[in-house]
């Protein structure tokens, strides 16, 4: 289980630091909206949640490793790797990657969500860190979703 609580806290500090990312290279005629009304919210949000999730796997695991920042960067560089860059892209190819970042942590998220509740170790408290932190991240979904629309 430790494995699984390892990839999370990889998943939130990647995912919120390419976002930060994306705030800084947003461009274009959305600039404005982009840089502080999107991705500035977005990365901010997902800030407060890295620090969210970093407390409760401390709180679960009692494992002070787990947040041994050589290994979380370790893990998160693993991920981002797996993402392409916000560097010298579009502001629209910038939505449509920021978009699918999303939408694969909502599916990891629910992969993770069942193997807790099958392991028999989903709490309450849990449970409810991550259904806000999904419904967040549904959210962030939709209105990625809109900005990457063409009209």
């Amino acid at each position: 289980m430790l494995n699984q609580m390892s990839e999370w806290v990889y998943m939130a500090k990647a995912t919120e630091l390419w976002f930060h990312s994306a705030h800084h290279l947003t461009k274009g005629t959305g600039f404005s909206g982009d840089h502080v009304g999107l991705y500035g919210m977005i990365y901010t949000g997902l800030q407060e949640e890295y620090d969210s999730v970093a407390e409760r796997i401390l709180g679960l695991t009692n494992d002070e490793m787990m947040l041994c920042p050589k290994n979380i960067m370790s893990g998160a560089s693993q991920l981002l790797n797996s993402y392409p860059s916000p560097s010298n892209m579009s502001d629209y190819d910038i939505a449509l990657a920021a978009q699918q970042i999303i939408v694969n942590y909502c599916l990891w998220e629910n992969n993770f969500h069942a193997i807790l509740d099958e392991a028999g170790i989903l709490t309450i408290g849990l449970d409810d860190l991550l259904s806000n932190n999904a419904s967040s991240h549904e959210r962030y979904v939709y209105l990625l979703q809109q900005r990457a629309k063409k009209q």
